[in-house]
């Protein structure tokens, strides 16, 4: 059928002209240079987050806790991303002198969890050895302070400059905890490519030069500081601990966490990579290791 039979003779001259502007314009949209929105940073998917509740613990009870903890000699070291790889919170490389701590060989385990609190928490069960997970960093808190009732000690969390002088064996120059090398990783870490998705107990990978175990992987590990992006800016030389808040309006307050998890990439095992939650999130992969002054 002709276009004749179809349209009218003194309509084709409106419908041609129609037709002409349609093609036209899908021409053009064909042609037309494509601007692309700026693209959100890439974020990992997070375990699950738990909601905060508090438990009802039982009395204290003074007596012996054993923690395991090792010597760290104080000293000055390089701290932050010195082999220049690594993102711009870890900037700028300052030098920081630590004084004499001890830290522990392992992280908090689920074991010594229940000791102190009376009761286990963590997602993954029924491994008294492996990292206690699924607390926050409040939760760290509470343990600690109970802690330093039943054993009349002073245990506390690591400070950042602490953690990461303590990964690094002293602050050599090192990219995870005990080795350089990606191919050797798996024997230092459990992570994404190893890890079955889980944690898995404590000191069973190599351990770094000071003998520490899972400083890279199976779980993150809290801090005692504030995450400021530009506190390598504002570090004092001597012991530096950032507790200052950040200053932007509405700026939610988060807490720094060390070392990667049992679902990190190799890149977030890094002993320089610095992460941070809020103080009250509970994640399957966030656990902490304890300090005390000698």
């Amino acid at each position: 059928m002709s276009i004749e039979q179809v349209i009218p003779f003194k309509c084709r001259g409106p419908f041609l002209s129609f037709m002409t502007l349609l093609v036209l314009f899908f021409a053009s949209c064909r042609t037309a240079p494509v601007v692309e929105e700026p693209r959100a940073p890439v974020r990992l998917p997070e375990p699950e987050v738990v909601e905060e509740v508090l438990e009802e613990l039982p009395p204290v009870v003074q007596q012996t806790v054993e923690t395991d903890m090792t010597f760290v000699q104080g000293g000055c070291f390089e701290m932050g991303d010195t082999f220049g790889d690594g993102l711009w919170v870890e900037r700028p490389v300052h030098e920081v002198c630590l004084s004499d701590f001890y830290i522990g060989k392992y992280e908090v385990t689920q074991d010594l969890w229940k000791q102190v609190m009376g009761s286990v928490r963590s997602y993954f069960k029924g491994c008294d050895q492996c990292p206690v997970e699924e607390v926050s960093w409040d939760d760290a808190k509470r343990f600690i302070e109970r802690l330093n009732e039943m054993t009349g000690l002073t245990y506390r969390l690591p400070t950042e400059a602490e953690w990461e002088y303590a990964a690094r064996s002293r602050g050599v120059k090192e990219k995870w905890a005990g080795t350089d090398s990606v191919d050797a990783l798996p024997e230092n870490a459990w992570y994404d490519a190893n890890s079955e998705k889980k944690t898995h107990p404590v000191g069973l990978k190599k351990p770094n030069r000071l003998g520490l175990y899972d400083m890279s992987g199976n779980v993150w590990e809290w801090v005692e500081d504030i995450y400021l992006r530009e506190a390598y800016q504002k570090h004092g030389r001597q012991d530096p601990v950032n507790l200052e808040k950040p200053e932007q309006a509405n700026a939610i307050l988060l807490n720094v966490c060390r070392g990667g998890g049992w679902n990190s990439p190799a890149t977030m095992l890094r002993v320089t990579r610095r992460g941070g939650n809020e103080p009250s999130a509970r994640y399957q992969n966030r656990g902490f290791r304890l300090v005390r002054e000698p």
